[in-house]
């Protein structure tokens, strides 16, 4: 993320400083991908990518969870496996509640939390992010189904609210498989969304050992209600194409927002995503 958001919070400089680096690393990982997407092109082969899961010092944790209005909250999703996640309560007991599902980044709860501030703004939403296992100091191994079934544990805490999945990345794919489970997510909105990607550790000479497959299109027939698809029309790491792709997939239950001159990690913070997303859980 390029310019601060007008509602996000200050982070403390060690994080600010561990933040950037965090942000370089993955926009040369980002270039690195196009290069090899651009290289394969008409290969038919899927992309991959690392998981860019980074330590995060349990004092800056503390100190995102003491910004005004905000608790840093575990929960534990099974025995040992313990999730750290950042939770904004509303005030009123019917305001809506959204679960941000983010994308792969080392800097994964430092990223989502100012993206929930300048979402939420002065409305009185109910917001919250967990880092998945292996990131920001969750504990467990990171795998696509495991992210899936603690995203559904994450939901199912907010039974009897209304709640929206919002997701970006490689949330997207996750947030697709969890609104496919819990079937009464008042909606479901899709920033950056991929068809399918590979994820995983790479080992010797570059090679990725047992990559997770994530995918978004087998999941779509079973989402219930709106869905909004936004995504970047200069997106290096997932061609607009996907999400042209996605949106087809919805038929009349989808919404496609295309940003002209819009990059991969800048569709997260465009005010017309932000206005896009507020607009479907107010409708």
């Amino acid at each position: 993320m390029d310019r601060a958001e007008p509602n996000a919070v200050r982070a403390s400089d060690t994080q600010v400083r561990g933040t950037w680096a965090n942000r370089c690393r993955m926009r040369v990982r980002l270039l690195t991908v196009a290069v090899i997407a651009a290289l394969s092109c008409g290969k038919g082969n899927v992309k991959r990518f690392e998981f860019y899961a980074e330590p995060l010092a349990e004092k800056d944790y503390a100190a995102m969870g003491a910004r005004p209005g905000w608790q840093a909250k575990s929960l534990e999703v099974e025995p040992g496996v313990t999730l750290r996640g950042l939770v904004h309560t509303p005030t009123s007991d019917t305001a809506p509640w959204v679960v941000f599902f983010a994308g792969n980044s080392g800097a994964l709860l430092a990223e989502a939390q100012p993206f929930l501030e300048a979402l939420r703004g002065d409305r009185d939403f109910g917001v919250a992010a967990y880092a998945y296992r292996g990131f920001d100091g969750s504990t467990g191994t990171p795998s696509a189904e495991a992210f899936v079934s603690d995203g559904v544990k994450v939901v199912e805490q907010l039974r009897g609210k209304k709640v929206h999945l919002v997701s970006f990345s490689l949330g997207t794919a996750i947030a697709s498989a969890v609104g496919s489970k819990v079937r009464d997510v008042a909606s479901v909105s899709l920033l950056a969304p991929m068809t399918e990607i590979d994820v995983g550790e790479k080992g010797l000479l570059g090679r990725f050992k047992t990559p997770q497959r994530f995918e978004t299109l087998r999941y779509l027939p079973d989402l219930n209600g709106p869905v909004l698809v936004v995504h970047g029309e200069n997106d290096s790491a997932f061609p607009v194409a996907m999400g042209r792709e996605v949106a087809k997939g919805l038929g009349a239950r989808g919404k496609l927002v295309e940003l002209p001159g819009v990059a991969h990690l800048e569709t997260l913070k465009d005010t017309r995503t932000l206005e896009a997303v507020r607009a479907l859980i107010q409708q």
